[in-house]
């Protein structure tokens, strides 16, 4: 988003410390000249994420947001009847549904299996001679973008901001296929990328100039409507996919990391049906929805069209919030 800024930032280290006003200013001159909004129109806030004793530098996660527009969304919690406790950057959201997780999916589990005592005994060794270790990524799809969260342990260290979301794979999929918006986001959502379940029932796609899938069982019908979806959005996801290729690849040569684990998907967009598949294919990585166990408890208490745990991550994410309101 061109409101909002974040990013990894190494200031000289000093042996007494630096007080925070001394960090916020200069940041503030470190970052003026590369910000997308005036540096005297910001807010600007950071969190530590490299401290080592013996390093000549810190490394902080800068966040620098257009005041503003931090004031109208205050505003808009404020009209809604609501107090605000507080602003706070989505990577750190969505880290906390991580740390507090940990590695409980069973699934991801299988997938991993045998890696697990080896990706500790890996991490040990990495932290006797200085290395990295392993890092995890968060992929927030949600309807007006998606955000990419690397973590190294417990804290974010990478984040990006892209296009791609739910609105825009409905918007490309209807013009593609000659449909209506809220036709193609309940093929997206019904068939997905790739049919595997045979068992899906069949939806009849029609356009002024053709109708698809006709004379045909409904595992046919529903495999062809897959491979059309994914032929519509073939383009934009191979772009997409390419940007968090090199986005992932800066973020383990810039971190020294052994290898990156496993991603984690939330946001509603990543209920694509085999989303998680398609893209555990393309990254040759373990990749899955989100499912965290209080997720799990939300959408058991509402109705079916809303109960999709990774559409509620960051509510959950800040209500994890150290200090938050009960």
């Amino acid at each position: 988003s061109d409101k909002m800024d974040i990013r990894p930032v190494a200031l000289p280290r000093n042996p007494q410390g630096l007080p925070r006003e001394a960090v916020i200013g200069a940041l503030r001159l470190q970052l003026a000249d590369s910000l997308s909004m005036p540096a005297d129109q910001a807010v600007f806030d950071y969190f530590t994420i490299d401290d080592a004793p013996e390093a000549r530098e810190i490394t902080v996660m800068s966040t620098v947001a257009d005041r503003k527009w931090i004031s109208q969304r205050i505003d808009m919690v404020r009209t809604a009847g609501f107090s605000c406790v507080g602003v706070d950057a989505l990577p750190c959201v969505l880290g906390r549904l991580s740390v507090d997780q940990g590695d409980s999916d069973s699934e991801l589990q299988s997938n991993r299996g045998h890696q697990k005592a080896e990706c500790q005994d890996q991490e040990e060794a990495a932290d006797e001679h200085g290395d990295g270790g392993t890092m995890r990524a968060l992929l927030d799809m949600g309807y007006s973008g998606s955000t990419l969260v690397v973590m190294k342990g417990s804290v974010p260290v990478f984040s990006r901001r892209f296009g791609l979301g739910g609105r825009e794979m409905s918007t490309l999929l209807a013009k593609r296929l000659g449909v209506s918006a809220a036709k193609a986001d309940a093929l997206k959502m019904a068939y997905g990328l790739k049919c595997i379940d045979a068992g899906r029932g069949s939806v009849s796609i029609r356009s002024d100039q053709a109708e698809w899938t006709r004379g045909e069982t409904p595992a046919e019908q529903g495999s062809e409507i897959s491979r059309m979806i994914l032929d519509a959005l073939e383009l934009n996801l191979s772009e997409y996919l390419l940007g968090l290729t090199r986005s992932l690849n800066y973020s383990i040569n810039e971190h020294r990391a052994k290898e990156l684990t496993d991603i984690t998907l939330c946001g509603a967009a990543a209920h694509t049906v085999n989303l998680d598949r398609y893209l555990t294919e393309q990254f040759g990585l373990p990749t899955r929805v989100t499912d965290h166990p209080l997720l799990q408890e939300i959408v058991e208490h509402l109705p079916p069209k809303w109960a999709q745990p990774g559409a509620w991550a960051t509510a959950l994410g800040l209500a994890l919030a150290e200090g938050a309101a009960a």
